[in-house]
């Protein structure tokens, strides 16, 4: 059985937690067993995070992971512990064998915020540019807040998750109306004004993605992270 033992090094412990991951079992938690001055974890079929970081990310993958951290919050709260003692230490965070997310709780507040976890992913994996990754500028700008939470951020994208799916039922009223508009002009012989209609919305399509990126890569250049390329896929390397 593979295992990960981790020492307090005096850090002192506080035993509800301790004795409320003992008698408690949470979905997306390892908990650990006390031996002497060091923190037990089974880790066995597990791969560390960090592994699938070379890949690229979209913002989907990066809301997913977002969600986990946020839900593992939640049910924490529910049992009187506080998120500050999730490690978010990125070479302590896990995945099993569906890709789900495994977390380890320290009967102590952690080093690691989750600033520094969403810093780390985006620095270490390729970012996939596209319509909605406008949202990991909200994202940022959440956390560049002074009393950030991870579940106040879990419920701004649960609540954003809402309303995208009531503007998508909207919007496919509208494509059905504007179907029937664009069937009309064309019976009107209004061929060349459509035509130019569509070519207009392409290219403010490609300034908004450009503009995307410009807005992104100057929020990074700020904390002196520098992009290394300019096409739709792009990676922003470690600080140097």
């Amino acid at each position: 059985m593979k295992k990960y033992s981790m020492p307090i090094n005096g850090r002192k412990v506080d035993m509800l937690v301790e004795n409320m991951l003992r008698y408690n079992q949470l979905t997306n938690i390892i908990n650990y067993e006390r031996q002497g001055n060091n923190l037990v974890y089974d880790i066995e079929g597990l791969k560390h995070f960090s592994e699938t970081l070379n890949q690229k990310m979209s913002y989907d993958d990066i809301k997913e992971i977002i969600l986990t951290i946020s839900q593992v919050a939640f049910s924490l709260d529910n049992l009187m512990i506080d998120e500050k003692n999730i490690n978010l230490d990125i070479n302590h965070i896990y995945m099993d064998d569906k890709n789900q997310l495994k977390l380890l709780i320290l009967p102590y507040e952690s080093n690691f915020s989750f600033k520094d976890l969403f810093i780390k992913i985006l620095s270490q994996s390729t970012f996939i540019l596209n319509e909605e990754a406008v949202n990991v500028l909200a994202v940022l700008n959440y956390l560049n807040t002074d009393n950030y939470t991870i579940k106040g951020l879990g419920n701004y994208l649960e609540n954003k998750l809402e309303k995208a799916e009531h503007n998508k039922s909207i919007e496919t009223e509208n494509k059905t109306i504007e179907t029937n508009d664009i069937s009309n002009s064309m019976l009107k012989d209004d061929t060349k004004e459509y035509l130019d209609s569509i070519s207009g919305h392409q290219i403010k399509k490609e300034n908004s993605k450009r503009n995307l990126f410009e807005e992104l890569k100057k929020k990074f250049s700020k904390k002196d992270y520098r992009s290394r390329s300019l096409n739709i896929d792009f990676s922003i390397p470690k600080k140097k």
